[in-house]
């Protein structure tokens, strides 16, 4: 079953960062359309790439999952 939350997260979050799918594939050594799949819910990352985007989003693991999240930008990342 999708985490719609985290979907929802996924896709907010790179938006407010003005990522585009392409720029997170990237950061995540992964396929733009591999993340396109989590901002849809039609596939779930693993522990490993939740840990990274948590990073690349400056929040928790647990509040992507779990929570709405607003981007907390301090700066842009590189």
């Amino acid at each position: 079953m999708a985490n719609i939350q985290l979907a929802d997260n996924l896709r907010r979050l790179r938006k407010q960062y003005n990522y585009t799918q392409a720029q997170i594939g990237k950061k995540l050594h992964i396929t733009h359309q591999a993340y396109s799949n989590y901002e849809t819910g039609v596939r779930e990352p693993n522990l490993q790439l939740l840990a990274e985007l948590s990073r690349i989003y400056h929040t928790s693991v647990d509040s992507l999952i779990t929570q709405y999240c607003n981007a907390r930008i301090h700066h842009q990342l590189k």
